[in-house]
């Protein structure tokens, strides 16, 4: 009896630490986290260029999806894109082309066209399926200085047959806006001796 209640327990614990105590999908956050700031950088030494690509900066939706910057320099040529990533059970089959609308403070309009075909994966958890959507949309610096200035930011990801809606929190529009600050239009910080 002692043995087969030990056993139960021990499989129990296992299995709560395998498949939820610490839910994780694979690098992607729940609908309950938070934004987060988050950039890595590579570097291909081969072809000489290097990105600097936010990560998990999930905003406001009943979807999980994420609205990262990334920075694209290779010598004297420097793009930026923003790069929508939809994690969810069930496809939205994000359109190619302007797909993506936002509204600034409630007045301003911005519309981003996808620089390429988005792409889609499937993953799955120990007990989960998941469908993965990533669109890269061109974007200026002039678009991330308007968005890393605004008090309000609304958008409307558009798919095949539907589309859904997200809004900014304060933290994401303080992404934009560190993201802008490091690596957009670094801020020169010059000391002086004493």
């Amino acid at each position: 009896m002692k043995k087969s209640f030990f056993l139960m327990a021990a499989t129990f614990i296992t299995l709560l630490f395998l498949s939820g105590g610490c839910y994780t999908t694979g690098g992607y956050l729940t609908k309950t986290d938070t934004a987060k700031y988050v950039v890595k950088e590579t570097t291909d030494k081969f072809e000489g260029y290097t990105t600097y690509r936010m990560e998990e900066n999930r905003v406001q939706s009943k979807y999980n999806i994420d609205f990262n910057l990334q920075k694209f320099k290779e010598g004297a040529t420097v793009l930026y894109s923003l790069i929508i990533e939809y994690v969810e059970s069930d496809w939205l089959f994000i359109q190619d082309g302007t797909s993506l609308k936002l509204i600034i403070d409630g007045k301003d309009k911005m519309e981003l066209s996808t620089i390429e075909q988005p792409k889609r994966d499937t993953f799955t958890t120990s007990y989960n399926a998941y469908v993965v959507e990533t669109a890269h949309y061109r974007i200026t610096k002039k678009q991330i200085l308007k968005i890393a200035s605004a008090t309000t930011v609304e958008a409307k990801l558009i798919g095949r047959d539907y589309y859904t809606n997200a809004s900014f929190t304060a933290q994401n529009i303080t992404n934009f806006k560190r993201f802008y600050d490091e690596y957009v239009e670094p801020k020169k910080i010059t000391t002086t001796a004493k």
